[in-house]
């Protein structure tokens, strides 16, 4: 009987360790990632106004080279088909 209560003991002992070990793991992982991830934005050489300006007049510039084709009957195809892709992803169990 006193040899299974030391086993039950030292059993105790090692999962309390473990336990022990893991909690301290988890209360630094915190800190260890909030270090990583210490981001800057880049510096930008565009005023928000002046960004918009130019993404405006780039647009322009664009629908001129390359036009867009607004014909209903492409447009329908291409939802299908666009449908039948999107039913065909795998959902994994979503």
């Amino acid at each position: 009987m006193r040899v299974c209560g030391r086993q039950r003991q030292s059993r105790w002992w090692r999962c309390s360790r473990e336990l022990l070990f893991a909690a301290l793991l988890l209360s630094c992982a915190p800190e260890v990632c909030a270090q990583r991830s210490n981001l800057k934005p880049p510096w930008n050489a565009y005023s928000p106004a002046t960004d918009v300006q130019l993404g405006k007049q780039n647009a322009q510039i664009l629908e001129k080279r390359l036009p867009l084709c607004n014909d209903p009957k492409v447009d329908a195809y291409l939802t299908k088909l666009g449908l039948r892709l999107a039913s065909k992803l795998p959902t994994r169990g979503v």
